[in-house]
């Protein structure tokens, strides 16, 4: 009797311990590439549910090293970044790793790479491509009042047109996305702007390489379904993107697009009534 009660408080310690160590947190991180000769950088922290504090490491110091969430560049080539977060509330410690690539100076330039101001996520044949702001801007609604129809389109390449002419009808300051875009100084550059609906699907099929986007809705800068919309009548939709799982079924989201291989579903909802996740593009 006596070695059956031992090893049931066993059990029973176990079983305890095992709760009060809490939930381990996923943790997404990435460390984008950078060239040789770029100034040191505060890491952006992985994306987690827990709250903990970050301490980070580099497995290379002859390429990088790490003090506090600073990188200095030391040498060309690739270390891994180790991110150790705290325990935290019902949270429990968990780490991750990415690996930081220094290119060389001049190096053409990478998916995934951190260049003027934010993070490479397109390049076109010549080139050129666009850039994402490396964290999020705002948490606004799609508009500032006005339900009017202002023109926007969807196609890849119309989201500084659709920006410019969302501020023209909203007018002014406002606590709407395309301002927040529009107004964005990250890296010194004044020419960002709120991405197209298909901009945007880009991004979302790329966000592993960009690393730092949250699990949430982002908004677009393109209205749902303005060309079938009679003339005059106000539009009270925009499209937006999750970026976390998709929690319907495929049936109930207005529209799809493919890229690397992978489908993003792209919904709507009204402009006014929902405050979404905003990050800024720019072209090069």
């Amino acid at each position: 009797m006596r070695k059956l009660t031992i090893i049931i408080l066993c059990i029973f310690t176990l079983v305890s311990c095992k709760k009060d160590e809490g939930t381990v947190p996923v943790l997404s991180f990435t460390v984008n590439a950078r060239n040789m000769g770029a100034a040191a950088f505060t890491i952006t922290p992985p994306v987690s549910d827990s709250e903990g504090s970050f301490t980070y490491t580099s497995s290379n110091t002859g390429v990088a090293e790490v003090s506090g969430n600073t990188v200095t560049l030391k040498g060309i080539g690739q270390t891994t970044i180790t991110a150790t977060q705290a325990a935290s509330g019902g949270y429990a410690a968990a780490t991750a790793t990415a690996t930081f690539e220094v290119l060389a100076q001049g190096a053409p330039l990478k998916l995934g790479q951190w260049y003027q101001g934010g993070v490479v996520f397109y390049i076109n044949a010549a080139g050129g491509g666009m850039i994402i702001s490396d964290q999020d801007i705002a948490y606004a609604p799609w508009s500032s009042g006005k339900l009017v129809i202002v023109g926007t389109t969807i196609p890849q390449g119309t989201g500084l047109v659709n920006t410019d002419k969302i501020i023209a009808y909203m007018g002014g300051e406002g606590d709407y996305a395309a301002w927040w875009a529009k107004n964005y100084k990250g890296g010194g550059y004044a020419d960002w702007y709120l991405p197209s609906v298909e901009e945007l699907a880009i991004i979302r099929s790329r966000k592993d390489l960009i690393g730092g986007l949250k699990e949430s809705n982002y908004w677009c800068s393109t209205e749902y379904n303005s060309s079938n919309t009679g003339a005059g009548t106000p539009i009270s939709h925009a499209y937006f993107i999750t970026f976390g799982p998709y929690l319907k079924d495929s049936a109930n989201f207005t529209n799809k697009k493919e890229y690397d291989g992978q489908t993003v579903w792209i919904n709507n909802t009204f402009k006014e009534k929902f405050r979404f996740g905003v990050r800024a593009i720019r072209s090069f």
